[in-house]
């Protein structure tokens, strides 16, 4: 009999929600990969532990018993092992940040590097490890403690449970083409232009979650695109878009980090609420150092000077620094 932890937590989990998806969102896997768990649990066991029925699912006695037998242990274990992690986490010497590889190409991330040089100034004898990761990786490095904060896109880093935020700033999303796309030769762009045109963007949740989402947000944006290609990562998305095999609605890259021949059009103006994606910090507060909220603190600071700081004003509505200096 061959049993994981990872087996346990998904027996729990889903006794716990009684639901594939929400505990698949829970833990953060996809609905098939924790179907699969759960199968192989149940055969290494030689026990049925759920009902799987066109309305949901249920547990069976069996089930039921052995969840009333491992929860508590379960949770004294998962607990100890927080325990001695973050204990030796407070005591290290470097803080572990974790990014989406998007932090190579966009320019607004130049307001985290800047504030890692800022905190290496004031303490040098603490280290930052800087990582990258797919948005699934991202947020699994967070909850299996391989980073201490994690920034990225806070609608998606947010869904974590128990997580502290701190909105850093807000990037602006552009009609990305190849400059020698048809639409090229336009001065600017509607989305009903996009009709029937092939929609590339990187992957961030489930996919069909995903995709789901992508197609409520092109209705709401007033066109369907052909397809809806989902890829892991910026340079798979900016590498399809340079080949002319589509468009996105994506940020600007830097053009000294690729050589790309890309073309970027602004929302329409009564579209331009969505053209704004928060950027923040995630990270659990259990597990906070002085050295991290030292980090954090200037994190803060210097995103409120940068030209993509957000304010609100006393009506509750987003007012935009000058957006004047954004790259182009």
């Amino acid at each position: 009999m061959s049993i994981t932890i990872q087996q346990i937590e998904a027996f729990i989990t889903v006794a716990e929600h009684l639901n594939l998806s929400e505990a698949a969102d829970r833990m953060f896997m996809s609905h098939s990969a924790l179907s699969k768990t759960i199968k192989r649990f149940e055969l290494s066991l030689g026990v049925q532990l759920f009902i799987r029925e066109n309305r949901g699912m249920s547990i069976t006695p069996e089930g039921n018993n052995l969840y009333a037998l491992l929860r508590e242990p379960y949770r004294s274990v998962a607990s100890a092992l927080d325990t001695v992690i973050n204990s030796q986490r407070i005591k290290s010497s470097q803080i572990n940040v974790g990014f989406p590889d998007s932090y190579y190409y966009i320019p607004y991330y130049n307001i985290i590097k800047e504030s890692i040089t800022k905190f290496c100034n004031i303490k040098p004898s603490i280290e930052i490890n800087e990582t990258i990761h797919s948005y699934d990786d991202l947020m699994m490095s967070l909850i299996g403690k391989g980073t201490d904060i994690i920034i990225g896109q806070t609608a998606f880093l947010e869904r974590i449970k128990d997580v502290e935020v701190l909105e850093l700033f807000s990037s602006t999303s552009y009609i990305v083409i190849a400059k020698d796309h048809p639409l090229a030769v336009f001065d600017s762009i509607a989305f009903h232009q996009l009709e029937n045109l092939t929609l590339y963007v990187i992957k961030v949740a489930d996919e069909n979650e995903q995709r789901k989402n992508i197609n409520t947000m092109c209705k709401n944006l007033n066109f369907s695109p052909k397809d809806v290609v989902i890829v892991p990562n910026t340079f798979s998305l900016l590498h399809a878009i340079n080949a002319g095999k589509g468009v996105a609605l994506f940020a600007k890259v830097d053009n000294l980090t690729t050589s790309m021949s890309l073309k970027y059009y602004p929302f329409p103006n009564e579209f331009g609420n969505a053209a704004k994606v928060k950027i923040g910090a995630v990270w659990f507060p259990h597990s906070v150092s002085e050295d991290m909220r030292c980090f954090l603190d200037i994190l803060k600071v210097t995103a409120a000077e940068s030209d993509y700081y957000e304010q609100k004003n006393t009506n509750g509505r987003s007012l935009m620094t000058d957006n004047s200096k954004l790259p182009d």
